[in-house]
């Protein structure tokens, strides 16, 4: 009896669906392999990755990256049948860093934040950035090589440390966890001069108050006696860009009147965030001079 088999093995390479997005794998891929010959017989079952070396199996698992898989079935007679599929498998998140500051900088008003998000296996898909510690995310445009840039107004905050919080997220659907730069806010107190140093009672000086990119919200004068005689007084002035004139009436907050001696007004400028400036001037009350 003569025995013939002109058949090929039939052949099915067995892949888990996708646990990810756009058909990748998010995790470490079980791949078997189903063979059957009706005839002779399977012989052997060899598969290579990659266009690798063959090698002999049926079950394998796939780690990170694009596999181009091969299997060959041959049977008893030599009747060969192969089977090819492509399986892609991301294990890992996109990593961010941001290149314009470092943990700690100081900066103020306003300012561009950028760094790069980098994909090197499904490609990177979103990223986001958070300026409020992680309460709101704000897409960013990201470019072919991953950068991305973010215009951030810290003119609008108080003084202070902020964290930003930046996150990407690559095609496979791996997130990123949040990466954190703390950086502290110190915006420029508003512009003051007070001058001259010093001056006579009967004189005056001159005041000049300035904002530095954030609104006034107060401007007032301190006159006191250095000994502590007598109860300091406050004369508030409108909080507006001014420039003007400085007199004392030699009245103290308790309505006492100065006699003579020397005596100090401190002028105080603040914006809508508490930055303040300071300056201070002598006035002199000469001994011959009459309440």
């Amino acid at each position: 009896h003569y025995k013939i088999d002109v058949t090929p093995p039939s052949v099915q390479i067995v892949v888990p669906a996708p646990d990810g997005h756009d058909d990748w794998h998010r995790t470490p891929t079980n791949i078997s392999i189903l063979s059957a010959d009706s005839g002779s017989g399977v012989d052997t079952v060899r598969y290579r990755l990659n266009a690798g070396a063959w090698q002999d199996g049926d079950a394998f698992t796939l780690d990170e990256g694009i596999h181009e898989i091969e299997v060959r079935i041959v049977d008893i007679a030599g009747n060969e049948s192969l089977a090819r599929q492509t399986v892609s498998v991301d294990l890992s998140a996109p990593l961010s860093t941001f290149t314009s500051h470092l943990d700690g900088d100081i900066v103020a008003g306003m300012l561009t934040l950028s760094g790069k998000t980098v994909d090197t296996v499904s490609g990177t898909k979103s990223v986001e950035i958070s300026a409020d510690g992680g309460t709101t995310w704000a897409a960013l445009s990201v470019d072919s090589s991953g950068r991305w840039s973010y215009a951030w107004n810290a003119y609008a905050l108080p003084n202070g440390d902020y964290a930003l919080l930046v996150r990407g997220e690559d095609v496979a659907g791996n997130p990123e966890a949040a990466l954190s730069l703390t950086l502290t806010v110190q915006n420029s107190p508003p512009y003051l001069d007070l001058k001259p140093g010093r001056w006579l009672a009967s004189e005056s000086g001159t005041l000049e108050v300035q904002e530095r990119g954030i609104s006034l919200a107060q401007i007032f004068l301190v006159f006191r006696d250095p000994a502590g005689h007598y109860p300091q007084k406050k004369v508030e002035l409108r909080p507006v860009p001014m420039r003007g004139l400085v007199t004392w009436d030699r009245r103290f907050g308790d309505g006492s009147v100065a006699p003579w001696g020397e005596y100090e007004v401190m002028a105080v400028a603040c914006d809508i965030y508490r930055n303040c400036a300071n300056a201070m001037s002598i006035i002199s009350v000469p001994f011959y001079t009459l309440a």
